[in-house]
């Protein structure tokens, strides 16, 4: 039988019955690398007789998907393990023979991602929210992920740990959905990054009003400050967060409720947890007290924050918490970030990258790494920041928290030349798309 789509079924109809050579004229054009385990791994998909003529429509398909999959093997396991899960696999078969569309879907996401397969395989339900795929690739906004976040808390109920389990879950739905259309190529990399970076900010909103109900203490006077990748709204799928907790005044007062919300966001149940949380950018670093209030943290910033904890503060976001608390915060340090002479920000940033380079090569990990190493997105990010803290007090139209939308600012106001805003942009997507990728499998 010809993979690409001949109409003569005859040879599947006895599947079980095919001779090695029949068989291996079947399979072998797909390439896979043990053809005879993909011949039993179908013959398990067919499982019940009356399997077999929805299975034989849906073949020419499958192997014409499967020939164009990295790893044929790979995707053929999963899709049987997708087929056993269903509660009624002859109807998923069926199903199945009338779309073709929806077998290059499931192909396409088993080839392209182990990480969002188990998703899919845990809850196999989903599938068909997936095959709406016009409505599956509208970008949602931050009003909409925050809203729905909220309505699967509060559809819980219950005790706390029913909410944060429902909120996990909504994560799930979320990833797949978004890494969905990222596979199938209906969001470019500005629209993944920014879903779940809105997907985020969503989940830490509502783990606020969680927390605020578990230690007591409404939110009132207490802000959430996104740095890192959530600050720039250019999140990768399994990046850790990068918070900082203020206050308007008593931090001690709010120190329960900036617990209450780590854990929240970082424990982990039989749903998983939703974030690694990375505290460390609070003054003092993981010695210093969880909460700050404003003016301490802005007579630290004066006085004692090292420069590259000034740089950082490039991508702060307020995302959740007393909006008025965070707006005060944003207006007490931009000034402060673009104090330092151009030399001393040119000698600062290339050191720090210089010292993490450094610290690969100790480690034996400088090949392949697309995030720290030499010539990787790191580079690319140095060399926005630093452009921006050296001509962001006389120029702040370049000040601007996401990466991409920095250097577009930063090629309009003359400090880049197209060329080099070429090769960083190009790089940079590029980079960012492989360590996309490589966080799915």
């Amino acid at each position: 039988m010809d993979p690409e789509g001949s109409e003569d079924h005859d040879a599947f109809l006895a599947l079980g019955q095919l001779s090695d050579d029949e068989a291996h004229s079947l399979l072998a054009p797909v390439g896979f690398a043990d053809w005879r385990a993909a011949h039993r791994r179908l013959l398990r998909v067919v499982g019940d007789p009356r399997a077999e003529q929805a299975v034989n429509r849906i073949l020419p398909h499958l192997l014409t998907a499967l020939s164009g999959a990295a790893n044929p093997d790979r995707v053929l396991v999963s899709l049987e393990r997708f087929v056993r899960s269903a509660g009624d696999r002859l109807s998923l078969l069926r199903h199945l023979s009338g779309n073709p569309r929806a077998v290059e879907i499931l192909v396409t996401l088993f080839a392209g991602s182990q990480f969002l397969t188990e998703i899919l395989l845990r809850n196999p339900e989903y599938f068909e929210r997936l095959l709406a795929h016009r409505q599956l690739a509208l970008p949602k906004g931050l009003d909409q992920f925050c809203a729905e976040a909220q309505a699967w808390s509060l559809a819980a109920g219950g005790p706390v740990s029913d909410q944060l389990d429902a909120l996990r879950r909504y994560q799930r739905w979320e990833l797949l959905r978004i890494g969905a259309c990222d596979l199938l190529d209906l969001f470019d990399l500005p629209a993944v990054t920014l879903q779940l970076s809105h997907l985020a900010e969503g989940l830490v909103r509502a783990c606020l009003a969680v927390a605020a109900q578990r230690s007591g203490t409404p939110a009132d006077g207490f802000t959430v400050i996104a740095l890192g990748k959530l600050g720039g709204s250019e999140l990768n799928y399994s990046s850790d967060i990068d918070l900082l907790f203020l206050a308007s005044t008593d931090a001690t007062r709010y120190r329960r409720l900036g617990e209450r919300l780590i854990d929240a966001l970082t424990c982990v149940t039989s749903e998983g947890f939703l974030y690694r949380v990375d505290m460390r950018l609070r003054p003092w670093g993981q010695v210093g007290p969880l909460v700050s209030s404003l003016e301490g943290y802005a007579a630290y910033l004066s006085e004692h924050a090292r420069l590259w904890e000034k740089q950082a503060l490039l991508k702060a976001r307020p995302i959740a918490g007393d909006e008025r608390v965070g707006g005060e915060f944003l207006r007490r340090v931009e000034p402060i970030l673009f104090e330092p002479s151009p030399q001393d920000v040119r000698a600062d940033v290339h050191a720090m990258k210089q010292r993490t380079e450094a610290q690969l090569r100790e480690r034996g990990r400088e090949w392949g790494q697309v995030k720290l190493g030499e010539g990787s997105i790191r580079d690319v990010e140095f060399v926005a920041q630093y452009l921006q803290l050296v001509h962001g007090a006389r120029l702040p139209e370049v000040r601007s928290r996401n990466t991409l939308d920095a250097l577009g600012r930063l090629l309009a106001q003359g400090c880049l030349s197209a060329d080099e805003y070429r090769v960083l942009t190009d790089g940079y997507t590029l980079l960012r798309t492989i360590e996309h990728h490589l966080q799915m499998m």
